[in-house]
């Protein structure tokens, strides 16, 4: 094909792909040799990091999380998961039955929502109930009374202790 007849032959067809650095430039160059027009389009724009068409919910209103509850006190803190919003299971948590509630009878302390974290969110069962083990193994939090609702293989300590969870002794203190 000579260089006029390019020139003035329309375009087979056009494309817009979403610019990815390193592959958009490369992917662009073959598409532009077989005769389709190319338009590129940003992944992340200054409307999609300002706009947002929904509010984010309030801490204690998200449901389906693992938790993490420390004292307002002392160093003592607590793992948990929940299904329901984050509010009504703090509210149970509140009571004496629970190991939280006692220790907050017990030695007169308190917890307020500064000192929950969430640390993950897994609407599937099976897998929330996996990181909340995996979170109660690798904080080691005193306050529960169990390894959470799935065991995992001894194998698995030296891994889960080496990884930095987010919610470690050193920022109970």
């Amino acid at each position: 094909m000579k260089d006029e007849d390019k020139k003035t032959s329309p375009p087979a067809g056009s494309i817009t792909l979403p610019y990815i650095q390193g592959v958009t430039e490369g992917l662009s160059r073959k598409i532009r040799k077989a005769g389709v027009l190319v338009h590129v389009k940003p992944t992340n724009t200054i409307r999609s990091m300002l706009v947002s068409p929904k509010d984010k919910p309030k801490k204690c209103d998200r449901s389906c999380v693992v938790y993490g509850i420390k004292c307002n006190n002392c160093s003592s803190h607590y793992i948990g998961e929940t299904e329901r919003p984050l509010r009504k299971r703090l509210a149970e948590h509140k009571r004496e039955p629970s190991p939280v509630g006692t220790h907050l009878k017990s030695e007169g302390h308190k917890f307020d929502e500064s000192n929950v974290k969430i640390l993950d969110t897994d609407s599937r069962w099976l897998q929330r109930g996996i990181k909340e083990s995996y979170y109660i193994a690798s904080m080691d939090p005193d306050l529960n009374q169990d390894t959470g609702r799935h065991y995992l293989p001894p194998v698995y300590k030296p891994v889960i202790k080496s990884r930095d969870s987010g919610f470690s002794r050193e920022s109970r203190d």
